[in-house]
Order: C-alpha cells, then sequence, then structure tokens
C-alpha cells in the first residue's frame, strides 16, 4: 500500500524545519504535530494555545495581529527577520489527498535596521547572506495560499488561490495545492535569495511528496494565476 499522503506532508515539515536550523534561517520553531478522525488527518505547529483563525480577524491592526501570533508562538518556524511562517494541512487519508491548506508567511511589522542584527551578532561576517533582508527600502507583507477542496467559487473564490497583503478579496488563482517544501522554496527563493542560491541543493533535497493533482478550472485559467510544479 503506497504511503499516506499525510505523512509525506508532515516529513516534509520536519526536514524542512531541521534544515532551515541548520543553514541558520531560524530563531525559534515547533515542530508539527497530526490529528486524525475519521480518516482525516489534520497537521498543524504544535502549540499549546493556539488560535490558526486569527489571521481571518480583520479587526485586529497587523502590528497586534503579528503579536498575538509570536506570543503565542503560533507558527512553525520564526525565521531570523522574525517572519513567522506557519503551515496547517486537512488530509484526506482514505483518497490520499488534500482537503484543505492554509501557508503563511508574516513578515514582522517592524523594519529591521543593519545595527539590530549587529547587536544580535548576526551581521558580522554574514553580510552577503543577510542582504536581502537589511536594505531600509524593504516594505514587509503578508503572503498566504489558502487551499479548499469542497468549498470555491469559479474565479471568484479558486479552490488553490493566493491572497497578498491580507487583501479581503485578493485571491490569485493557483493551479493546484501546494506541499510545504513548493511553499517554503517560494518564500525562500524570493525573500532570501542569498540563503537560497548558498543552499538550494540542500533545500531541494527535502522535497519529498508526490506530485499534486491540478484544480484550477478552465475559467480561472483565463485570467493571470500561478502555476506550481
Amino acid at each position: 500500500m503506497a504511503q499516506k499522503l499525510s505523512k509525506f506532508i508532515q516529513k516534509e515539515i520536519v526536514d524542512f524545519t531541521t534544515c532551515l536550523i541548520e543553514i541558520g534561517l531560524e530563531t525559534g520553531n515547533n515542530y508539527p504535530k497530526s490529528t486524525t478522525s475519521s480518516g482525516v488527518t489534520y497537521i498543524s505547529p504544535a502549540v499549546e494555545d493556539s488560535n490558526h483563525k486569527i489571521i481571518f480577524d480583520t479587526q485586529l491592526e497587523y502590528a497586534d495581529f503579528y503579536k498575538k501570533l509570536d506570543e503565542k508562538t503560533n507558527y512553525n518556524v520564526k525565521l531570523v527577520d522574525g517572519s513567522l511562517v506557519s503551515l496547517i494541512y486537512e488530509i484526506d487519508d482514505k483518497d490520499n489527498h488534500i482537503l484543505t491548506h492554509r501557508l503563511t508567511f508574516f513578515p514582522s511589522p517592524s523594519l529591521f535596521a543593519n545595527e539590530i542584527y549587529e547587536e544580535a551578532g548576526l551581521i558580522d561576517g554574514y553580510e552577503e547572506l543577510y542582504s536581502d533582508i537589511i536594505s531600509k527600502n524593504i516594505y514587509p507583507f503578508p503572503i498566504r495560499f489558502d487551499f479548499d477542496l469542497d468549498n470555491s467559487v469559479d474565479i471568484e473564490h479558486p479552490k488553490s488561490h493566493l491572497t497578498l497583503g491580507q487583501y479581503k478579496n485578493c485571491r490569485i488563482p493557483v493551479s493546484s495545492a501546494l506541499t510545504p517544501g513548493q511553499f517554503l522554496i517560494f518564500i525562500i527563493r524570493n525573500f532570501y535569495s542569498a540563503y537560497y542560491k548558498q543552499y538550494r541543493e540542500k533545500l531541494h533535497s527535502n522535497c519529498k511528496c508526490p506530485e499534486i493533482e491540478e484544480s484550477i478550472t478552465a475559467n480561472e485559467k483565463t485570467i493571470p494565476h500561478f502555476i506550481v510544479k
């Protein structure tokens, strides 16, 4: 019998968390936990007091929202610039497919100047690695990839979509659900490119999940969209 997709997903999160520790890109982490009920496995950060629905709270200013996540360590990985990464999945073990996922990247609302990194001892000898994240002209913004197999509206609310900046109606179609490795490599390649260039082979070696079936509709392909490979 083929290995359950939920096992692949959880292992990929564990392997990437370990990898980020080894390459020095994280400053805190919570390895994933999984619970299974009625043939569905739920994977999320192993946080005692978690509230994963907080990301949809439109009443909170971003700084307060980030502070709540940070204080409760409600994330899988905290990166060196304070960004928080969270990976949450629901997987149907019987049919071996993803039911939902919420993959988030929440940068710190504070713009980090060089002197902050110097005080923490992060800059000396590592200027090239930190070149992406210490520039004073950077404007951090949140990124979220959502997937819901059973609740969607063609074009208006695609099964798989990308939301930028927490804008309520920003839903850019994505061709399929993402694996943890696809999401994390997307984040590292685009926002921590010096790390990606130095550790590319090591990062990609942790991508072990099988290919995910396409979920985008024909209509969604007629508007700008992301293709996952």
